[in-house]
């Protein structure tokens, strides 16, 4: 994506569509847009397989490469590896040896001294090579199940999926009440990208998101997403004052609540069919929906409401944004001065037009 695609992107579009219940055109966002990742999904798949290994600290494993020639590790076989075997890199830790300071950069030796009571399950091998099928086919029973309620869907990675909910988000609108049964259901499932806990976690660096910061953790309590600390002006409580859905302009806070809670609703189906927890986000594109279900993990899930963007972006760093990492990231940074997506959405667009002529336009 060109850099000013993307950085036109953030921000909301809006259309206008015709409601079948309703007589007048209903403005909208083009898209809500849902994002799922699934939480440890290599460790989740591998706990699928064996339960035993639910509520333990473990790691999966990669496999190592020095035993090429060894006997083929296949997928319905034993393949717990001890703290002795050669093995390669860790590319999945569950929350519990997380916490026991266990990261996906240690090699499966290495997350032994750090927590000897970890289990390691190495990946699946044939014909002297890994064998990924059963995390891609745990991640293809995924996108089955939500595209049975996703406009369309779009498969990521193994473990994350992007869905169009426009449609169902609309039917929730035009079938439910707003304050007695949309808004606390919604409230009661989902953070807001504009309270504090939210703005802590967007602020953290990359490196800092993949070891687990504040927001990525479990609940220990039956207390709700509702209860993070106070809301800015917008929030909850602003929610709860607008009126009921039979007004004939729907707003786009209205179609995104609404997408919480058909995010919230596959999230539950997933739990309960496949065995896997996932976490979401809700906004109107993929680049808010990734970021947003990045804030608060796992099994938890974050609505960015349009007036929220500019606030959560303001201290993000800039490689927490898909396409503006590695090299391209730096290069940006270096150029313009720049080390937010706050510090670069303030820069016009001449100047970012000028610096990268070649991807600055569209």
């Amino acid at each position: 994506r060109a850099l000013i695609s993307a950085y036109e992107e953030l921000f909301p579009v809006y259309t206008c569509v015709q409601s079948a219940k309703m007589s007048a055109p209903t403005r909208v966002p083009v898209r809500v847009v849902g994002f799922i990742d699934m939480d440890c999904f290599y460790v989740a798949v591998e706990r699928a397989r064996n339960p035993q290994l639910h509520g333990v600290a473990c790691a999966v494993v990669q496999y190592n490469t020095a035993e090429r020639g060894a006997p083929d590790l296949l997928a319905d076989m034993n393949r717990v590896r001890k703290g002795s075997d050669p093995m390669g890199g860790i590319i999945a830790v569950s929350y519990e040896a997380r916490a026991r300071g266990v990261t996906r950069s240690m090699s499966g030796k290495e997350a032994v001294k750090v927590c000897p009571e970890i289990t390691l399950v190495q990946v699946p091998t044939a014909f002297g090579k890994a064998d990924l099928r059963i995390y891609k086919k745990g991640g293809d029973d995924v996108v089955a199940l939500l595209s049975k309620r996703a406009d369309a869907t779009e498969k990521k990675s193994v473990d994350e999926v992007a869905i169009d909910i426009t449609s169902e988000a609309q039917r929730i609108l035009t079938e439910r009440n707003w304050q007695s049964d949309i808004l606390p259901q919604a409230r009661e499932v989902s953070h807001l990208a504009d309270s504090a806990l939210s703005r802590k976690a967007a602020a953290v660096s990359r490196e800092q998101t993949r070891k687990g910061h504040d927001g990525q953790q479990k609940i220990e309590s039956d207390a709700s997403a509702a209860d993070d600390e106070q809301f800015s002006d917008g929030g909850w409580q602003r929610l709860d004052k607008q009126a009921d859905t039979c007004q004939e302009t729907v707003s786009t806070e209205k179609l995104l609540v609404a997408g919480a809670i058909v995010v919230a609703e596959l999230r539950t189906e997933v739990k309960a069919k496949l065995g896997f927890t996932c976490s979401g986000g809700v906004a109107t594109n993929k680049i808010l929906a990734k970021l947003g279900c990045g804030l608060h993990k796992p099994d938890q899930q974050t609505v960015l409401l349009p007036h929220s963007v500019p606030l959560l972006l303001q201290d993000l760093p800039l490689d927490r944004l898909t396409g503006l990492g590695g090299q391209f990231g730096e290069s940006i940074k270096s150029a313009l001065g720049v080390s937010t997506v706050g510090e670069l959405l303030a820069k016009p667009r001449s100047e970012v037009v000028q610096a990268f002529p070649d991807r600055g336009r569209d």
